[in-house]
């Protein structure tokens, strides 16, 4: 039996169709033009300013606490979640069954167990729960939803990744920060095999904001809208820190991310420290931080080395945006010891952003995101810190050495940038 060839041109038609389609709806990224708007003035109004352009408003009386590294992480996590009295929430998107997943399950079941709301949100590539710790979350009665699962009806929107990693208990507790679910992040970077990194715990009136950015991605996976006073009590006032949350990448607008990150750069005065596992900044940033260094202020980045990376292709690609960095003397650092999955600035040492934001175009225009914006002198100060003790696992490039690279490395890094909006 023949088939008629014009059915074959129908049929290879509509599927070059429908798969042009799905490469359009994907595709978030907006080519602004960024332009220089600074250097900008920290009046007393800057701090409105920044919260309002990045789509957020500013609260005042927040306390907030460094955790650096999987130890000082977990064990603050695990207590809070274990004292829970009204409500657990968990947002991640790296899980991976083991010693530390374990722990979280335990005491997550526990609470449910104790009737105690408890709701866990995990990314539908990057979630790998087995169905054993499923199977228990369920059976504890706690409620499990996969955020972007992998379904037919999803291949629009299938590139938009949950990548948040937080937590909110009581509504009155919350945790934001780069730190996943695999074992990867257990102990204190004290090798290849445990991770370094940063998050935040806080309290204050960030917590409403914090559990507004679980609300979100909740909402769209399960189909529940969260209201009440015990998931949203009165905000009240716990310690001097200043902060909002900047979480919004909306479709064919400009991301707040990008305009956060923007406007840090072009306010600088000093000096500029970044730390981010993924640097692949977008041309605005680039502009952006040779016209701080050119008007004085030292900026400082840290990135994994490619030996420490976890992703070889990323390394290759950052490499490549490297060349008008160094040659306006911004200082890049590579940190060896393991790898440097913080996602962490530092801005005069009166500013900082702590989250789960990396440096790159799928971050600030695609993937769901959050960064908390800091603005107090004691963290920015203790993030300086820790800046300059993980020096001492870290080398400077140097512009000659980025030069020497051999030709097939230049031509592996060209490759790798190309596809940079999508690593």
């Amino acid at each position: 039996m023949s088939i008629d060839p014009w059915i074959l041109v129908v049929v290879l038609g509509a599927t070059t169709l429908l798969l042009g389609w799905a490469l359009w709806s994907i595709k978030l990224e907006l080519h602004t033009r960024w332009c220089e708007v600074g250097p900008l003035r920290r009046g007393e109004r800057f701090h409105e300013m920044i919260a309002t352009l990045s789509l957020s408003s500013l609260t005042h009386g927040n306390d907030l606490r460094i955790l650096q590294n999987g130890d000082a992480y977990f064990a603050s996590l695990l207590a809070d979640i274990r004292a829970a009295r009204s409500s657990v929430h968990f947002e991640t998107f790296l899980w991976k069954t083991g010693e530390c997943s374990g722990a979280l399950v335990d005491a997550l079941c526990e609470r449910a167990r104790a009737g105690i709301p408890v709701r866990v949100l995990l990314d539908g590539i990057g979630g790998k729960i087995t169905r054993e710790e499923r199977q228990r979350i369920e059976a504890s009665g706690a409620t499990l939803v996969f955020y972007n699962h992998a379904r037919f009806r999803n291949l629009g929107t299938y590139n938009t990744r949950d990548h948040r990693k937080l937590a909110v208990i009581d509504g009155c507790i919350g945790y934001v920060g780069g730190h996943c679910i695999t074992d990867d992040w257990l102990g204190d970077a004290q090798d290849r095999a445990h991770f370094r990194d940063t998050s935040a715990r806080v309290e204050g009136p960030i917590v409403t904001q914090l559990q507004g950015v679980f609300s979100d991605n909740w909402t769209e996976a399960a189909g529940e809208l969260l209201v009440g006073e015990e998931l949203f009590p009165a905000p009240r006032a716990s310690g001097p820190v200043t902060a909002h949350l900047s979480y919004l990448s909306l479709a064919r607008r400009t991301s707040s991310l990008k305009v956060l990150h923007h406007l840090a750069i072009e306010s600088a005065e000093r000096e500029i420290l970044i730390q981010n596992p993924y640097f692949l900044p977008f041309g605005g940033a680039r502009d952006a931080l040779c016209r701080a260094r050119k008007r004085g202020v030292r900026v400082r980045v840290m990135v994994p080395s490619r030996e420490a990376t976890d992703a070889k292709i990323v390394s290759h690609a950052t490499r490549h945006a490297l060349r008008p960095l160094l040659e306006c003397g911004i200082e890049i650092y590579l940190y060896d010891r393991t790898l440097l999955h913080q996602k962490v600035f530092v801005i005069d040492g009166v500013w900082a952003g702590i989250g789960s934001t990396n440096f790159d175009d799928r971050s600030m225009d695609i993937n769901e995101e959050v960064t908390l914006s800091v603005f107090d002198e004691g963290v920015a100060q203790e993030l300086t810190a820790a800046f300059e003790a993980d020096l001492a696992h870290a080398r400077l490039l140097g512009l000659e050495e980025w030069r020497s690279r051999s030709f097939v490395e230049k031509a592996t890094d060209w490759l790798a940038w190309t596809a940079r909006a999508q690593l």
